[in-house]
């Protein structure tokens, strides 16, 4: 509505300053604002945060990416990211606590830098869901330290738009907020919700945690009292003729009284009003767009494209204008009503659908070719990386259409990479669906179909799923059949991405053996990988010395090629094909030049693993050497006060291990 102007909420606004009180004594709560497009859930919201200043509530907003492409847990990054974002680095991180690497995979301004500059994947162990609940946990740890300095209002826009991994964590974290100093805050649209069955059945599960808010239309006395204070006209033959055509939809209302203004109104107050009315939102916004100039209507269909969201550096490569050029066409968008400002050359539409408008009257081959200027503006913002927007990037090479597709492949490979790292496994498969749905529509292309594949069955391993080994012996046939070694290798190498200690798999062993022979004999990283999980798998073996060398081989060979996370793999794949069979004090040796290389590379979870090794180890040489006394130290450690590792030890001490 108007700015300054609110009125039809009173109830809403009554229960929501309950509950502000109740959080500012530690019992937190959900509301879920739910209606129609433009009921005035984002103004509701608006209003709630301006009335809460009293309370000294620190309040932020994550906005859902409607028109796609966003990272996964993108609105809590957002607010997140804005809650640690004022205080110095090391207080962030102190914040964090231990959770801090874990929390990297939602705020990544917490994440330990590489050397190269790169960010490691989140720093998690376990099975796949128990490591998405240790992030979802350290998310709530969090929120609960944060609400203990001051009260939280936080603000999730459009859910309906949501990955799932945030409806996930939205679900977890309502649960949660009974003892926190926190009122959260969701809006969706119900209609697009329940059109997707995955996010109509989360928001229902935040929903049993919330107090669900439907928000009504405005009756036609609340019509006449915005009229009253916004208009010359609020006779009961206007508010009746007005309250018709916009069915008491605030923003139709609102759209109906700007086009009241723009085009002159009634001649005199009381006078039946002479200017037609839109009979939906659609033509009312395009009655705002047509006070646009030509040029700047241009610049604001880039903008469409791009999303609710923009910046000037943006628009500006994708357009080839200069920056001052295209942020001051914006600000006459933002007189017009159809902008808003977000920050220094930062824009939004004042409206989704203002935006849905634009992008849909725009003629296919235009649209096509703005999605492709897009993405190629992205991929120049910051040079070549690893933090580019993967997801971003691939949303607009697939809305680019066939031309693109390789791109569009290669992107959405890279932003399902990314989620996994988030271990957002829905959201990576969602992308690689989206590709492979897009290659359909393309010339066939077996080699692109074949990394889609690949990229798919690694996604599901990571994720536990057995599938997974399937999609990459399907991308290994395809590979043969090009053929092309190099793609069979990776293929080769993600079949036997799980290891499988005690027993042999023939299917992988010849997999890798037939990878090994197809690559030059030359160092290589692809060799010294294939090398060593080879000779991991041959083990147990009747004579164990080939493996063991073709072990030492590998390691030998990542060492010449001075490539780290290449040694790092080596070493581990060479240790499982070493097993018990080479001395203690060279797996010592190895395990400690692991925990060296996973520490300087970012990677936790191998830092243990290396660990783990170095003590199993030292255990096995104590075993040899007084064999009494580990027996002595394992029935002291099995009859102690019951502890979670010495549950362990009495599991491995029975057999159940």
């Amino acid at each position: 509505m108007t700015a300054g102007v609110f009125l039809g909420r009173d109830r809403e606004l009554a229960e929501i300053a309950t509950a502000l009180g109740e959080a500012s004594a530690g019992r937190g709560s959900l509301f879920l604002f739910v209606g129609e497009p433009g009921i005035g859930k984002t103004r509701l919201a608006d209003e709630v945060c301006a009335r809460s200043a009293g309370w000294d509530f620190a309040r932020h907003w994550g906005r859902c990416w409607e028109s796609g492409g966003a990272p996964a847990y993108w609105p809590w990054t957002q607010i997140l990211s804005a809650l640690l974002r004022d205080r110095p680095r090391e207080v962030g991180h102190e914040l964090a606590g231990p959770d801090r690497d874990i929390l990297a995979s939602v705020v990544p301004e917490l994440a330990t830098e590489r050397p190269d500059g790169t960010r490691p994947a989140a720093s998690v162990t376990g099975e796949a869901q128990e490591a998405r609940f240790q992030i979802f946990r350290a998310v709530v740890a969090l929120l609960e330290r944060l609400g203990k300095e001051r009260p939280l209002l936080l603000v999730l826009d459009d859910l309906h738009a949501a990955d799932q991994s945030s409806l996930l964590l939205l679900a977890f974290v309502a649960r949660e907020l009974r003892a926190m100093r926190l009122v959260l805050i969701g809006t969706y649209r119900d209609v697009e919700a329940r059109l997707s069955p995955e996010a109509g059945q989360l928001l229902a599960r935040a929903g049993r945690e919330a107090r669900v808010l439907p928000l009504r239309r405005l009756g036609s006395d609340e019509v006449a009292s915005y009229l009253r204070q916004t208009a010359n006209d609020a006779s009961d033959e206007t508010v009746a003729s007005i309250f018709r055509a916009t069915q008491g939809n605030p923003l139709f209302l609102d759209e109906v009284v700007r086009g009241l203004a723009a085009g002159g109104g009634a001649k005199q107050p009381g006078q039946p009003v002479e200017v037609g009315l839109p009979f939906g939102v659609r033509e009312a916004i395009r009655q705002r767009l047509a006070l646009l100039a030509e040029g700047t209507r241009r610049f604001v269909e880039v903008a469409a494209v791009i999303g609710n969201e923009l910046d000037v550096a943006t628009v500006a490569l994708a357009t080839g204008a200069p920056a001052s050029d295209v942020d001051a066409v914006f600000e006459t968008a933002v007189q017009a009503g159809v902008l808003i400002e977000r920050g220094r050359q930062r824009y939004a539409f004042s409206h989704g659908l203002i935006r849905e408008a634009l992008y849909r009257d725009l003629p296919n081959s235009r649209r096509l070719e703005l999605h492709r200027s897009i993405a190629e503006a992205l991929e120049r913002v910051d040079g070549f990386s690893a933090e580019k927007p993967w997801a971003e990037l691939a949303h607009h090479f697939l809305e680019a259409g066939p031309a693109a597709i390789g791109s569009a492949v290669a992107c959405s490979i890279r932003a399902a990479e990314r989620a996994l790292d988030a271990l957002a496994y829905e959201d990576a498969f969602a992308l690689v669906e989206r590709a492979r749905a897009a290659l359909e529509l393309a010339p066939p292309d077996p080699r692109l179909r074949a990394e889609l594949l690949l990229a798919e069955g690694l996604a599901r391993i990571r994720a536990d799923d057995p599938r997974g080994s399937e999609r990459c012996a399907q991308a290994a046939e395809l590979a043969r059949r090009l053929p092309d070694a190099e793609l069979f290798a990776r293929a080769a190498l993600g079949y036997g991405a799980e290891f499988t200690f005690g027993l042999t798999d023939p299917v992988l062993v010849r997999l890798l053996e037939e990878a090994l022979a197809g690559l030059p004999d030359a160092d290589s990283v692809l060799r010294a990988r294939v090398l060593a999980r080879l000779a991991s798998a041959l083990q147990p073996a009747p004579n164990p010395r080939q493996p063991i060398q073709a072990a030492r081989d590998a390691i030998a060979m990542a060492r010449r090629l001075g490539d780290r996370p290449t040694l790092l793999a080596a070493i581990h794949s060479g240790m499982s094909a070493m097993m018990d069979y080479v001395v203690g004090s060279e797996r010592v040796v190895l395990n400690r030049e692991a925990e060296r290389l996973a520490t300087e590379l970012g990677e936790n979870p191998d830092v243990l693993l290396a660990m783990a090794g170095k003590v199993s180890a030292e255990l096995q040489r104590i075993i040899r050497r007084r064999p009494e006394v580990f027996a002595d130290l394992l029935r002291q450690l099995a009859e102690a006060p019951d502890h979670a590792i010495l549950r362990v030890v009495r599991e491995v001490r029975d057999g159940e291990w």
